[in-house]
């Protein structure tokens, strides 16, 4: 039977994690990642931070229950529909999340810049946008 400690370790090799890497991103120290994984602290203040780090819902995390089932890891590369109606998934293969929140906000928003741009272009946007347009000869 899973505990709250399997759910916590499995989710977190899922999502690509260093036990260091979670505790950061949960607002815990590496020990108390280790030891929750242990199974020697089953209960956190912080869990809705655990929670959001893994990208799961608190209830899953505590009770395991199935309609709780997080869905897949965002950097994980599928095919098929994600296992909770609506979730996103992270759209890229081979970048992990972890990697992405090493970037400065500068960084961040030169891709989302070069990524709306690629979309733009790619969505066939109307010429007009992108073309001067003609003086009036009046």
């Amino acid at each position: 039977m899973e505990t709250f400690a399997d759910r916590v370790k499995q989710r977190r090799k899922a999502m690509g994690y260093t036990q260091v890497e979670l505790g950061q991103r949960a607002g815990l120290k590496q020990s108390d990642i280790s030891k929750i994984e242990q199974g020697l602290i089953q209960e956190t203040t912080k869990l809705l931070g655990l929670a959001k780090a893994l990208d799961c819902s608190p209830e899953w995390l505590v009770y395991g229950k199935p309609h709780y089932e997080p869905s897949p890891p965002r950097h994980a590369h599928q095919t098929a529909e994600p296992a909770v109606a609506g979730a996103s998934l992270w759209p890229f293969k081979d970048l992990k999340p972890h990697e992405w929140e090493r970037l400065t906000q500068g960084q961040k928003n030169l891709v989302e810049q070069n990524a709306r741009e690629f979309f733009n272009l790619s969505a066939g946007s109307d010429a007009s946008k992108h073309s001067v347009p003609a003086k009036n000869s009046a």
